[in-house]
C-alpha cells in the first residue's frame, strides 16, 4: 500500500513538539510527513540545538547556507503528495511554503493553528484546503486521505 507523503511546515522553535506529534502521525496511520529539520539535508545548526538549548537558531546562517536549505525544501514540498502546516505562531518560513505548495506547486494544503484569532486569516483561507485548531481534527483529516490511496 502507497504511504501518503506530506511535506511537514512549522517554526524551528517548536521542532521538538511536532517531531512528537510525528511519531504518532507514522506510527499510526499509513503517513510518512517529512521533517525539514530532520528529514532532509544534514542540519548542522539543528544539531548544535538539539544539544544545546541556548544555541541561537541562524546564528551561522549565509547565502550559501540559505540557498540549500530552501533550494532543498521546495523540493520536497514539489515531490510530495501536499503540506501539512503546524502553526503555534506566524513564521516566514511556513508561510512561504503554504504559498509555494498550494499556489505554486498545486498541492493540497491542511493547517492547524493554534491562535484562534488567526483562524480566518485571508491568506491562510486562500491558500489552504483546510484548517483546524484541534489536532484530533486534522489527525482525522490526514487518516482518511490516507485511507483512500491504493
Amino acid at each position: 500500500m502507497k504511504k501518503l507523503r506530506l511535506y511537514l511546515s512549522h517554526t524551528i522553535s517548536i521542532r521538538k513538539e511536532v517531531k512528537q506529534w510525528e511519531y504518532g502521525i507514522e506510527h499510526n496511520y499509513n503517513i510518512d510527513l517529512i521533517n525539514p529539520f530532520y528529514d532532509l539535508n544534514k542540519r548542522e545548526n539543528i544539531e548544535r540545538m538539539d544539544s544545546n538549548d541556548n544555541e541561537i537558531p541562524y546564528k551561522f546562517m549565509n547565502e550559501s547556507i540559505a540557498d540549500d536549505i530552501v533550494s532543498t525544501d521546495l523540493k520536497a514540498i514539489a515531490e510530495s503528495d501536499g503540506l501539512v502546516a503546524y502553526i503555534k505562531k506566524p513564521s516566514f518560513g511556513t508561510s512561504m511554503e503554504i504559498f509555494y505548495a498550494k499556489y505554486v506547486v498545486n498541492k493540497p494544503v491542511y493547517i492547524y493553528i493554534e491562535d484562534h484569532r488567526l483562524l480566518r486569516h485571508p491568506w491562510l483561507v486562500k491558500f489552504s484546503d483546510s484548517i483546524y485548531t484541534s489536532l484530533i481534527h486534522l489527525n482525522k483529516k490526514l487518516n482518511s486521505i490516507s485511507n483512500k490511496l491504493d
